[in-house]
């Protein structure tokens, strides 16, 4: 959100958002970075780029492209570029990834699940190349 610099989000529902109570200017839900400027003025900075590039449209796009190849593999959860291929165990599968370059993250409540959140920049060809590592590896 921020290009690599420190900023969080809280987001929800609005049921769950309106929960709290009408903030008086204090920070009703605390984070650690607590609107640091920095940040903010980056975390605006990226935004505008991802809408003047119309990441959001592309990452939807080449989600659906990655999910369908990630499908031939197994079940697959997520959206967009935010998804997950389900395996029996992840951890050794993200370390044989590692070895080959490709960046995963076990998840999943029994690391059964090999996390994939790719830069909305990523290229097809880079997809291409986790894919064929992800294929290798299993």
């Amino acid at each position: 959100m921020a290009g690599g610099l420190p900023i969080s989000a809280c987001i929800g529902r609005a049921k769950a958002m309106d929960s709290w109570p009408e903030s008086q200017g204090e920070a009703i839900h605390t984070s650690t970075f607590m609107g640091n400027p920095l940040g903010c003025a980056a975390a605006l900075a990226s935004i505008g780029e991802m809408k003047r590039l119309k990441l959001d449209v592309r990452s939807h796009e080449l989600g659906k492209w990655l999910a369908a190849q990630l499908a031939r593999m197994g079940e697959v959860r997520g959206r967009g570029l935010m998804l997950g291929l389900e395996v029996s165990n992840a951890v050794p599968l993200v370390e044989k990834l590692l070895q080959r370059g490709v960046l995963a993250l076990p998840e999943g409540s029994h690391n059964e699940v090999v996390g994939l959140t790719p830069p909305l920049v990523i290229t097809k060809r880079q997809l291409d190349f986790c894919l064929e590592a992800l294929t290798l590896v299993l």
